[in-house]
């Protein structure tokens, strides 16, 4: 009996996660302005560059934007200047998961990798999960929809919070304000974010 309600739950918040993903996927194609991305990032940048848990972290791990998501350029530029080390995501075929690479430079040391993203080349060795899951680490979190709780909703896949289970690091999410929800649909294989920074406020998080 307890089990069939685990799974009934499961399912709804499965099929609520699914109705609120096509929605706003479907809002950020039709009306967010691609040509404009890189430009209106520029002030989710600029908070994330003011944070003191930013600035404290010595690895800011990042993500290469894609379709109409915030461009953290500015952010990788900023990491450059101050001498922290850039970590991106790289999709590995033995282990069919993501791992995180550490790259000197974002522009050059990456290719197309898996789902037509760029991720850094393979002759780059993965950082071990030591160094990724210290209190070093910044994290700069993409996601479909954040609420004030921290709860996010990604793509569907779970590699974000496969990649986020065991990380001791402050955890940012980085979205456009409209992608603030009041709630946001999560079970207990979800993780959530510490602060979530969008085009127009930060917002931490109360777990």
């Amino acid at each position: 009996m307890i089990g069939q309600l685990a799974n009934n739950n499961y399912c709804y918040v499965y099929q609520q996660k699914k109705a609120l993903r096509q929605r706003l996927l479907k809002y950020r194609d039709q009306q967010v302005d691609k040509s404009r991305v890189r430009e209106n990032s520029k002030s989710v940048c600029y908070r994330v560059a003011g944070l003191a848990e930013y600035s404290a972290a010595s690895l800011t791990a990042c993500y290469m934007a894609c379709q109409g998501e915030v461009d953290l350029t500015e952010i990788m530029n900023n990491c450059k200047q101050t001498g922290k080390k850039v970590l991106l995501p790289r999709f590995n075929a033995t282990t069919e998961n993501y791992e995180m690479v550490a790259v000197n430079d974002p522009g050059k040391d990456t290719e197309r990798g898996h789902y037509g993203i760029l991720e850094p080349q393979q002759s780059f060795a993965a950082v071990d999960k030591n160094t990724l899951n210290s209190v070093s680490v910044a994290w700069l979190v993409p996601g479909v929809a954040f609420d004030g709780t921290g709860n996010r909703l990604g793509r569907g896949g779970g590699w974000y919070d496969s990649l986020l289970k065991d990380t001791s690091g402050i955890k940012i999410g980085v979205c456009w304000d409209w992608q603030i929800q009041s709630e946001v649909p999560a079970d207990n294989t979800d993780i959530s974010v510490d602060l979530v920074v969008t085009d127009m406020r930060e917002i931490r998080c109360s777990h």
